[in-house]
């Protein structure tokens, strides 16, 4: 079964197991701005094949009183980067189980298509906004 944990940091059996571009973002942020994106998430979880293999961290910044949907944010590991189809259903899983507690949510994604097809197979759809160079997808 998907092993699904909360978090406050990063778990050391993933450091190291991150894709490429979670390492860049990584490297970019300083460990303050690291702490703080777990302390102000509502909530953050681990995420982890049958198998117990790395697949990612994922956490939602709280919404808005004045309408902007929680936010989900993702840390992508290799596994799963490289082999997508493989856990199709542990990902879909999260997904519901992100849905029943945020029934609308929002995330921002580049302009990648791997990116925005990926989101729109589970359920997120282009806003057609932009905020920083990242397209507005929500659910």
């Amino acid at each position: 079964m998907t092993q699904i944990d909360p978090v406050r940091k990063i778990p050391k059996d993933f450091l190291g197991n991150f894709s490429e571009y979670t390492t860049w973002e990584l490297n970019q942020a300083s460990e303050d701005e690291l702490n703080l994106l777990f302390q102000v998430s509502d909530e953050v979880w681990s995420v982890r094949s049958d198998e117990g293999v790395p697949l990612l961290i994922a956490g939602v910044l709280p919404g808005t009183m004045l309408g902007r949907a929680p936010e989900l944010w993702i840390m992508l590991c290799k596994e799963l980067e490289q082999r997508p189809r493989r856990y199709v259903r542990e990902v879909r899983y999260l997904v519901q189980r992100l849905r029943e507690i945020y029934p609308r949510m929002r995330t921002k994604l580049e302009d990648r298509r791997p990116q925005c097809r990926f989101a729109e197979f589970f359920g997120f759809r282009p806003t057609g906004c932009w905020e920083q160079n990242y397209m507005i997808f929500e659910v």
